[in-house]
């Protein structure tokens, strides 16, 4: 995450990205389940559905915040799922902090 997050900001694009062991690429066009799932400074998880970033051969799965997801500063996680024909994949975690707005 290269930019700065706020608390309550909204329509803001978080990604995750696929990818095995060697770095290589993992296609989930064909996933049947597809999320995103946000961790928050005190704990709590929840999943949302995950887009596409174009056909899932990319390997790129986004979510678009909405009004209610960033409510509170602080540092947080964040980690893609998807189930394949050939099995279950989880992305790498990776963090990142929302700050308050001034």
């Amino acid at each position: 995450m290269a930019c700065d997050h706020y608390v309550d900001d909204t329509g803001t694009k978080m990604q995750v990205a696929f990818v095995d062991c060697s770095s290589n690429i993992v296609d989930i066009s064909n996933a049947s389940t597809k999320r995103i799932t946000l961790k928050k400074p005190n704990g709590i998880t929840t999943d949302y559905s995950g887009v596409f970033e174009t056909d899932g051969t990319d390997g790129l799965l986004n979510y678009f915040l909405v009004a209610g997801d960033f409510d509170i500063a602080g540092d947080w996680d964040i980690q893609g799922f998807a189930i394949l024909p050939a099995g279950e994949w989880s992305t790498s975690t990776g963090d990142f902090t929302v700050k308050d707005k001034l």
